[in-house]
């Protein structure tokens, strides 16, 4: 097998604006608390949760907020960066397989049902499967990825649904156009290759990760999943290209670095796992509380 090395880090600098674009139920959780290892606090500013109140909060902010910025990281689509007055920016995200991705939501809103009303369901509805689905439909939700990834019908100026469906003559180039305007949209099902490709790209020192709200296999969601991938599929044609595409452009960035890559990818697998074995030991012992009233104290104190 041939190696290539990997191609010289792109540096992100202190005027630049970096974007994550957090889709739903595409680990984006995991991500984000990777992602703030690699800015200061002070320049990564809380927004969210839900997609309206984010490019609110971004709206609202004054010029000299604005210039303090360099990360922006939370439910918010493709295009965020006309509100900073042209500046460089590169743009992050992660996709899903279309099906995946709807009943892990699906699931998560059943288990979290105080969520609904953020997609304009009642907390006590009784949701089955089929009626979440057709409530999607009623939204207009279907191939929700791509329509956040391209910004289609200026999401910027209003991201509420319902959605008028999406008119698209050429899908394909629609897709090359997400390409070329985001340094990389990784996917779930090759999360940590895509976290390595990152790294590579911005020079970052360390992507380890402890994985957040992921939900456990079980015989319901597998049985869902066969009897409603032919709908789901369906009803999301353009996510399911815009998945396969980043998928098979993953798979070729890392055919292109051959052993290298496979490498690094082993060594990251081995920092990942003592990472993660150090987090167990420090949630375990107590030192996580320890650090908080540290920090509270620190706090404290500088306004004393």
């Amino acid at each position: 097998m041939t190696s290539a090395h990997p191609p010289k880090a792109t540096q992100i600098a202190d005027t630049d604006l970096f974007v994550f674009v957090h889709i739903p139920k595409t680990a984006g959780s995991t991500f984000k608390r990777m992602l703030a290892r690699q800015f200061p606090a002070r320049r990564m500013p809380k927004i969210g949760p839900d997609y309206q109140g984010s490019v609110n909060q971004i709206r609202a902010l004054s010029p000299e907020g604005k210039a303090q910025v360099q990360c922006i990281s939370g439910h918010i689509p493709y295009g965020i960066h006309q509100y900073f007055n042209g500046r460089k920016v590169h743009y992050v995200s992660f996709v899903r397989d279309p099906v995946d991705r709807a009943l892990s939501e699906y699931f998560f809103l059943k288990k979290q049902p105080q969520l609904m009303p953020l997609i304009g369901l009642k907390e006590d509805a009784d949701l089955s499967p089929d009626a979440f689905l057709d409530h999607q439909a009623k939204l207009g939700l279907q191939d929700f990825q791509t329509r956040v990834l391209c910004g289609y019908g200026n999401l910027v100026e209003s991201i509420l649904p319902p959605y008028a469906p999406m008119t698209v003559e050429n899908p394909d180039s629609l897709i090359r156009d997400i390409e070329r305007s985001f340094a990389l949209v990784g996917t779930l099902e090759q999360f940590d290759e895509s976290l390595v490709l990152l790294k590579q790209t911005f020079g970052w020192r360390s992507v380890c990760y402890i994985s957040r709200n992921v939900a456990r296999p079980n015989d319901r969601r597998s049985q869902l999943k066969q009897s409603l991938a032919p709908h789901i599929r369906e009803m999301n044609p353009l996510d399911c290209r815009l998945h396969a595409h980043f998928r098979d452009r993953i798979a070729a960035r890392i055919a292109e670095q051959g052993e290298s890559f496979t490498q690094e990818l082993q060594r990251f697998h081995k920092s990942n796992r003592l990472y993660s074995q150090g987090w167990r030991i420090y949630r375990a012992t107590g030192l996580r509380r320890l650090g908080k009233l540290i920090e509270k104290l620190k706090a404290a104190t500088a306004r004393a």
